[in-house]
């Protein structure tokens, strides 16, 4: 009897030794499958590895080591450890376990859910109405020009900082400082006001000389694009007067009236021209043909005009032609309806921003919330929804976003 207990223990001593070799020679192998998935040599890994570290050691120093050994960290050894223990205690049925686990480890995937972000999500604003400010914009500015306990040299810095850009908004803040007690501040907001007036009556100037001299020759010599140009500049020179509020309250109503004086003088030649140029780019085509189509002669000289190269290259010249014309009576055309809207004239306004939609085949999709605001203006609330709706590129721009969606949930209520 006792000799049949001492050969079981002896086998059993061997199974189990061979079965602890097998254990670890598994685990080491299938630890490897495992660092494949979750590696630790990244940039990443290693900065959520130091912060966790960083908040264990607050604890005990107890907490810190179970960190590094666990598997948090995906130590290589640990993972060896953990399968090991797991083969060990579990004969058999462990080696099928541990296989299981790492395949499992291995092959699962995960699918991707966000839970909290920072990015902001347009789809919240369905039922909701968004919010639209200027963090770092005009009021910052204008409470440090008007507060008398700002230091000076701040808003010095930021007078130098508006003075590069001559925009309405920066004009309106620096013609604050105008009524500031400080002698040096008020000054530097005088000089920039008269350095911006100064630049824009230069080019004023400019463009009218061009008109006088061009008015003083006979008419037969008079070069009606050059006149149309400078018609143009004036019309957007004496707006930007007024839009960027340079020009007095008492002179307002002129310069629009000169506005609108310029815009109809030049309009009239880009409107002939744009008439004419398809004419003459016909003609320039049969012509081409006819050439083409002729039989020279080996003595017959040709003059330049009439070979088909000259012939090509008129007619390119005029489709440039027309297409820069083309371009600059759309630029005419949406300035009438600014300076209609501004005049109140809403239905003439209308009649611009349309003819410039025309000419540019509808493709401009940012003269429709002038159109929508003509609507609403004049209570026809319908089609303000319509106009609003019917580009969603409009939707992109987060200051019309919010009116956009007001006026299509009224439109799915009603």
């Amino acid at each position: 009897m006792n000799d049949i207990i001492l050969f079981l223990n002896s086998h059993f001593v061997i199974s189990y030794f061979l079965h602890m070799i097998v254990s670890f020679a598994l685990a080491w192998y299938l630890a490897k499958y495992t660092r494949i998935r979750y590696p630790t040599d990244t940039k990443t890994a290693k900065e959520i590895d130091q912060k966790r570290s960083q908040e264990v050691m607050l604890y005990s120093k107890a907490f810190l080591f179970l960190f590094q050994v666990s598997l948090h960290k995906n130590n290589y050894y640990a993972n060896v450890a953990f399968l090991f223990l797991i083969s060990l205690l579990l004969p058999g049925v462990g080696y099928f376990f541990i296989v299981w686990i790492t395949w499992y480890l291995r092959h699962t995937k995960y699918s991707k859910e966000v839970s909290s972000t920072s990015i902001l999500n347009l789809d919240e604003f369905r039922n909701s109405f968004m919010k639209v400010e200027r963090i770092f914009g005009e009021a910052s500015m204008g409470d440090l020009m008007t507060n008398p306990y700002a230091p000076k040299s701040k808003k010095l810095k930021a007078l130098s900082s508006l003075a590069n850009h001559a925009s309405a908004a920066n004009l309106r803040i620096i013609r604050q400082t105008l009524f500031s007690t400080d002698d040096e501040i008020r000054m530097f907001g005088y000089a920039i006001i008269n350095k911006a007036e100064q630049a824009v009556n230069t080019k004023v100037n400019k463009q009218l000389n061009i008109l006088t001299q061009e008015g003083e020759k006979p008419a037969h010599k008079q070069d009606q694009e050059k006149i149309a140009t400078a018609q143009k500049e004036l019309a957007f020179l004496y707006w930007e007067m007024i839009y960027v509020e340079l020009a007095h309250e008492s002179l307002r109503d002129n310069f629009l009236q000169e506005v609108i004086h310029y815009l109809n003088e030049s309009k009239k030649f880009y409107e002939k021209e744009i008439e004419d140029i398809p004419l003459r780019t016909k003609r320039l085509k049969a012509k081409q043909i006819k050439l083409e189509n002729r039989s020279i002669g080996v003595d017959e000289k040709i003059r330049e005009e009439d070979t088909v190269e000259y012939v090509i290259k008129q007619i390119d010249s005029l489709d440039k032609k027309y297409e820069g014309y083309l371009e600059t009576l759309v630029r005419l055309y949406i300035l009438s309806g600014k300076v209609y809207m501004k005049k109140r004239f809403y239905e003439d306004a209308e009649i611009q921003f349309e003819l410039a939609q025309h000419f540019n085949n509808g493709k401009l999709s940012f003269v429709l919330p002038y159109l929508a605001e003509i609507k609403f203006l004049t209570r026809q609330y319908s089609e303000v929804s319509r106009l609003l709706n019917t580009k969603d590129s409009l939707e992109l721009n987060a200051t019309l976003y919010p009116i956009i969606e007001q006026w299509r949930i009224k439109n799915d209520n009603y």
